[in-house]
């Protein structure tokens, strides 16, 4: 699945919230635009949001988007 993130092909349980949450990270942090496209559900990014450890500069970009959405507004 993630290979070319330096991660094995494990399957991931996306309803699974701290392997949701790993992936992210993985993903938010390594990924090409097409593997963010690929792996990272937005309305799934709203719940790991808070705890997901990334460089500022990853969570600056994705802040405006995920506070733009319902969910992230509620929170």
């Amino acid at each position: 699945m993630l290979a070319s993130l330096g991660h094995d092909a494990q399957v991931c349980q996306v309803s699974d919230r701290e392997q949701r949450s790993r992936i992210y990270g993985i993903v938010l942090r390594k990924g090409a635009p097409a593997e963010v496209l690929t792996y990272v559900g937005g309305a799934m990014l709203i719940d790991p949001w808070d705890t997901l450890v990334l460089p500022q500069d990853v969570r600056t970009a994705w802040s405006e988007v995920v506070s733009s959405t319902p969910e992230g507004l509620a929170s």
